[in-house]
């Protein structure tokens, strides 16, 4: 039943989400991804730290069936999304009853953070999965003795779903130790659960220290990137206040997708009577993961979707009181106004802090992308291509993908030059930069200055968001600090 529920769920999704996803890989972390399809090495951001392994293996077995890149992240999202929402029915029915499980199912299907991370950085749907899945083994030892197989049960699949998202590791540790302390479970429940846990992420571990080359590169490579992801925002990590004051506002931005749809049947249910036990249970669950996201690392949308379910629930049991206290009729347009209130965010997002997880933003990035790599795409066919980027309409990562032979000069601080997915060379930027005096130089620049510069050479094919122009033996171009020479007289 419940996979039937899965594949229903799935259709129902792909004839939603693929009509409105964009075809091309999405950013710098999804260029890092299809790198690692073929070449798993964390070390070099392929994909970024912490690896995700088992994400990367489920990806590689899509592909098997599934060739476009893109389109494989989309069906792993879209597999992520209806296990999740699955999952969160069964819970729900398991916590407050069917109708409960159900409704929470919907208003998760219907959650703008849900669509827009579908679409665009699938990996982070498997936050959800994690997220939902250990409290749905763990809910039965809130209410009544919590046997050692069902503990280290719970233990077990946190440390192997963990490596779809190894950072619940830790932010769900704490609810897990909650529900331990509350049933007052042994020393043998503990030793039990931390060999489990153990267990569960040997394998995707042992992946890891492997592609990393040991143990100490492995720390040595998560601390540095913790920092570097954490360091401007975290104070833990010694980001300034106003960094972590902008993560703060941020997380209660994404934080207000999870109930926005349900205020309006808020103030329709006539309170009679709260579930304190449940609840208590969803507050276990809610409260360290979203002090872990707002003290540690909230840094998109996606990543609300640790408690964004929680808040569905919560939602789910709102609605379905509705029902309770006044009638279905009344429950029945609430839950329909909820359902509309939450694609209508999707398209429409009711204030700019909320614009990230919204179709205008997947729209945007989508059709820059598209159309550059497009016009690329089809220069590349008349001959050789040398690419000059900025960084901010396309990221240099996702050319590195896409044209592995062509080189890609990065305008960086300083600059450098891929070719064959390897840096190639460190251009000396108080020098002229060298270009070639033969085929097409598409140049990648977002800056006003620079593109009235590129304008006045001849022969410039212009389209919005780039400008190719032939390269000719002793060209001089000014680009903003850079300045650059082709060969040749």
């Amino acid at each position: 039943m419940r996979l039937l529920g899965v594949c229903s769920v799935a259709c129902l999704l792909a004839l939603i989400w693929f009509p409105l996803a964009p075809d091309r890989l999405w950013d710098f972390d999804a260029a890092n991804f299809a790198l690692a399809l073929d070449h798993f090495q964390p070390a070099l951001h392929q994909p970024q730290p912490p690896g995700y392994p088992l994400y990367v293996g489920l990806a590689r077995m899509i592909r098997t069936v599934v060739p476009d890149v893109w389109q494989t992240f989309l069906v792993a999202g879209l597999i992520g999304a209806s296990i999740a929402i699955v999952m969160l029915w069964t819970l729900g029915e398991r916590i407050f009853g069917t109708r409960v499980g159900i409704i929470a199912a919907l208003l998760f299907l219907t959650n703008p953070i849900l669509w827009q991370t579908a679409m665009t950085d699938q990996v982070r749907v498997y936050i959800a999965v994690v997220s939902i899945a250990v409290p749905l083994i763990l809910w039965p030892g809130w209410y009544a003795a919590l046997s050692i197989r069902r503990f280290a049960t719970a233990c077990f699949f946190l440390g192997l779903l963990s490596g779809f998202r190894p950072e619940m590791l830790l932010s769900l540790a704490p609810f897990v130790l909650i529900v331990a302390i509350r049933a007052r479970v042994g020393v043998l429940h503990y030793i039990a659960g931390t060999a489990a846990v153990c267990l569960g992420a040997l394998p995707w571990m042992a992946v890891l220290v492997s592609a990393v080359g040991g143990p100490e590169n492995l720390v040595s490579l998560m601390r540095s990137y913790a920092q570097q992801q954490a360091g401007g925002k975290s104070l833990l990590f010694g980001a300034p206040l106003a960094g972590a004051l902008k993560m703060l506002q941020d997380g209660f931005w994404w934080l207000s997708l999870g109930f926005a749809c349900w205020i309006p049947a808020a103030f329709a249910v006539r309170w009679r009577e709260t579930r304190r036990f449940q609840f208590g249970f969803l507050l276990a669950w809610f409260a360290p993961l979203f002090v872990f996201s707002l003290a540690v690392h909230i840094a998109a949308s996606g990543h609300a979707l640790s408690f964004i379910p929680i808040l569905c629930l919560a939602g789910g049991w709102v609605v379905s009181q509705v029902g309770v206290t006044r009638n279905r009729q009344a429950m029945g347009i609430c839950l329909a106004l909820a359902l509309f209130l939450n694609v209508l965010f999707f398209f429409k997002p009711y204030a700019k802090g909320v614009k990230e997880a919204s179709y205008k933003t997947v729209k945007l990035i989508g059709d820059i992308n598209g159309t550059v790599l497009d016009r690329i795409d089809a220069i590349a066919q008349r001959g050789p291509v040398y690419i000059v980027t900025d960084g901010q309409w396309l990221p240099w990562r996702t050319l590195e993908y896409y044209y592995p032979s062509a080189p890609v000069l990065y305008l960086g601080n300083p600059p450098w030059l891929l070719k064959n997915r390897a840096k190639a060379a460190d251009p000396d930027p108080a020098k002229e930069i060298q270009l070639p005096s033969t085929g097409m130089i598409v140049w990648l620049v977002a800056d006003d200055q620079p593109r009235r510069n590129l304008l006045q050479l001849p022969d410039c094919e212009v389209a919005r968001y780039f400008i190719a122009t032939p390269a000719r033996p002793a060209m001089h171009i000014q680009i903003g600090r850079y300045r650059f020479a082709t060969t040749g007289r």
